[in-house]
């Protein structure tokens, strides 16, 4: 930078002149300074840290919708009546039992009942005890059915009887129950499993309960027909003295 001179000028002048020289000299290098220095630059705020944690999809609010369809109810199993086909057959008897009871066909045989006009009453219950004491009467009388072998080993597929005995029983009270009894296997003497002709096991009943009701059933019984003879060595009714084909049936 040049010296700027001054002119002269007598001592007084220039002591009067020297604040006003110092003045200049710092405006001079005020805007020295001011030329030199770099603009201010922005110091970008840090990053924030990045989480490296896995992230979890949003849980589905019904695992039965797909594809924006709602599922739909089942539908209610439909439910059995007494109007059902003559050849439905009951469960499974357990195997290995020479006789067994049948109390979920107390409901058909009610209904047959309540069908008669005028309706008997006080109505029937079913006893759930096997028992004989304490019985008003009983009667042996037969249905019908299918039996499977027991023994996977055996080579019979099976065999169906129209002799199955059955001895219904009444007790005090307007209480009855029947006792389905089983047979054996002609190739290997194993109890067999049975299937009941349900039909056939309320028809007996039923007919039972009307006579013991005082109903006059006009001569109508069940008369033995002609067929195979009975083998009464497989008969678990035979076996227990409880089987009708040793007795004449009305």
């Amino acid at each position: 930078m040049a010296l700027r001179i001054l002119p002269y000028m007598p001592p007084l002048a220039i002591r009067a002149a020297i604040p006003t020289l110092f003045r200049f000299q710092a405006q001079l290098r005020t805007q020295s300074t001011s030329a030199t220095m770099p603009p201010p630059t922005s110091v970008p705020a840090p990053a924030k840290p990045v989480s490296t944690a896995p992230v979890n999809p949003p849980k589905s609010e019904n695992k039965n919708k797909k594809k924006g369809k709602e599922s739909k109810p089942k539908a209610k199993a439909k439910q059995s009546t007494a109007k059902e086909s003559t050849t439905k057959q009951s469960p499974d008897s357990p195997p290995n039992q020479p006789f067994t009871m049948y109390p979920d066909l107390h409901g058909r045989v009610i209904e047959s009942l309540s069908s008669v006009s005028p309706p008997i009453l006080p109505e029937w219950d079913f006893h759930p005890e096997d028992t004989d004491a304490g019985t008003k009467q009983d009667y042996e009388t037969c249905i019908m059915g299918k039996f499977r072998c027991a023994n996977k080993a055996c080579k019979q597929p099976g065999w169906g009887s129209k002799k199955i005995a059955i001895v219904i029983r009444e007790y005090p009270d307007r209480w009855y129950n029947a006792v389905v009894y089983g047979q054996r296997c002609k190739s290997c003497d194993e109890l067999g499993v049975l299937k009941l002709d349900e039909q056939s096991y309320v028809e007996r009943v039923v007919y039972r309960l009307k006579r013991w009701s005082g109903m006059e059933m006009g001569g109508q019984g069940f008369r033995r027909r002609k067929g195979p003879d009975h083998e009464y060595e497989f008969c678990e009714g035979c076996k227990a003295g409880r089987c009708s084909w040793g007795n004449d049936m009305d």
